[in-house]
């Protein structure tokens, strides 16, 4: 949550190479975070190995796509707009880590997955006018 934004406005790096920093940043400290689950006290935890081949298997594909979308998004003009949309998926995050401190795991687990699919659904939506624009500068050439 901290690396994008000193990216982009401490450092003035391009957007979509933050996008790519922050993606390959998500997928290793995933997977290393997820390792360091796998092994507890009592052994091998085989819930931790399925979710963390769940995770993969849902960043495998969704990173393409979102880096895909990204793409067109900050073509169509919205580069600002794209780097300041980071800051609901910081809120998304703070209101799961706020709920499971107070012991609200399951709400929580709610929470994650409603803002996940009204999430995925508005950046499709978003993505659709973005390559509309698109279009239309390139029909108006």
């Amino acid at each position: 949550m901290i690396f994008r934004p000193v990216l982009a406005n401490g450092f003035k790096v391009a957007e979509m190479d933050v996008a790519r920093s922050v993606r390959f940043l998500l997928l290793t400290t995933t997977l290393v975070g997820g390792l360091s689950y796998l092994f507890n006290a009592d052994g091998f935890d085989f819930k931790v190995l399925i979710l963390s081949i769940a995770i993969s298997f849902g960043g495998a594909i969704g990173f393409p796509l979102g880096a895909r979308a990204h793409r067109v998004i900050v073509k169509a003009g919205y580069a600002r707009e794209a780097r300041q949309s980071f800051a609901i998926i910081c809120g998304i995050v703070a209101t799961n880590v706020i709920l499971a401190v107070l012991g609200r795991e399951i709400i929580s687990r709610y929470v994650m997955f409603t803002a996940a699919v009204t999430l995925l659904l508005f950046l499709l939506s978003w993505r659709v006018i973005a390559q509309r624009q698109i279009n239309e500068v390139n029909d108006d050439k």
